[in-house]
């Protein structure tokens, strides 16, 4: 059985910053922004979104950054935008819409919340890849 990866204390100390951060601009957000009980959870919505978008040019930009760009990748997609997005209340939300009788909007909710997020990371892919210079450094899919 092979040994596990050691992680360095550099990497969980970038993981747990960038986690306290994502986690207090989303509770931030919530507070700012309270969806009432029994409506679309906005709020959480636009936070996972915000996230996913992030995610997905933080992790097109860095991609063929290997070695120069692995704290960044722990601190920004790890650590905020794991801190930041939130898979857990999407799924009490969507539970607490269907117990207090409205399943369709809970249905609705889960749907829109991953398709949603899927297209947002596409989205945040294909802006990166349009604003970054085309030089091989920063495009994994160029061939020396």
């Amino acid at each position: 059985m092979p040994t596990p990866a050691r992680v360095s204390p550099g990497s969980v100390l970038a993981v747990a910053l960038g986690g306290a951060l994502g986690t207090v601009a989303r509770y931030e957000l919530g507070l700012a922004w309270p969806v009432a009980p029994g409506t679309f959870p906005t709020t959480t919505l636009a936070i996972n979104l915000a996230g996913s978008l992030v995610l997905g040019v933080l992790l097109t930009l860095l991609a063929a950054q290997t070695a120069s760009a692995h704290r960044v990748r722990a601190f920004g997609a790890v650590g905020f935008c794991g801190g930041f997005t939130t898979f857990s209340t999407w799924m009490v939300e969507s539970v607490l819409l269907a117990r207090d009788g409205d399943a369709a909007l809970g249905l609705v909710y889960t749907v829109v919340s991953l398709i949603a997020g899927l297209v947002a990371v596409a989205l945040g892919v294909v802006l990166a890849r349009a604003f970054v210079h085309r030089d091989p450094a920063f495009d994994p899919r160029v061939e020396d």
